[in-house]
């Protein structure tokens, strides 16, 4: 469906109460990553990638809260990423998006305690999924390298398990949070971090 699209995301949420009776979680995934300063980015791919990536989070809180009140509460989790923690160079627009859903994040996340709802932003750091497909060879190594300081590449299980930590009962208390997956890149000084070499 097309999550930019209020009425096919009221929809979504209808069909799948009817069919399954309630919902207790909802994990916004979806977005775009492309690059472009203030300048070079046109207004058109602005809005686009705002669209995709912050208002598809309001729409989705929208239209799910009234059926977890319902029933009791539930769990929301949006998939944020660091860069909207902290911005990157030559990312303006998605830098911006992912910094506004993360304000949504926490606002739904206070607004909506007292119904038994947590809202938690997951926010990964570089994962070996298709969305880098355009990232190989030196520059993913250099980055891994430099940048990241565990030396591993972080997989799209290890957000699927944040997701399922998160969206348990275990995680009662955790609200208004953004959980940072990245093998401690966003906590390093970003850009200076250098990896020992193998012979110390």
């Amino acid at each position: 469906m097309d999550i930019t699209n209020e009425a096919a995301v009221e929809a979504l949420f209808d069909d799948a109460v009817a069919t399954f009776g309630r919902l207790d979680v909802y994990f916004t995934i979806a977005g775009i990553s492309p690059v472009g300063t203030a300048v070079t980015t046109s207004y058109e791919d602005y809005k686009k990638v705002v669209a995709l990536d912050m208002d598809s989070v309001f729409l989705g809180s929208k239209y799910c809260i009234p059926h977890m009140i319902k029933t009791g509460g539930g769990v929301i989790l949006n998939l944020v990423g660091t860069y909207g923690i902290r911005p990157t160079p030559n990312k303006l627009s998605y830098s911006a998006a992912k910094a506004g859903a993360l304000s949504i994040t926490r606002s739904v996340a206070i607004d909506f305690a007292r119904d038994n709802i947590r809202c938690n932003a997951i926010c990964p750091g570089f994962v070996n999924t298709p969305l880098n497909n355009g990232f190989e060879g030196e520059a993913r190594q250099r980055f891994l390298n430099t940048y990241q300081p565990a030396p591993f590449e972080i997989q799209a299980k290890d957000i699927a398990e944040t997701a399922l930590f998160l969206a348990s009962d275990e995680a009662r208390a955790i609200t208004g949070q953004a959980i940072v997956v990245d093998g401690g890149t966003e906590a390093s000084l970003y850009l200076n971090y250098k990896r020992p070499s193998a012979d110390k």
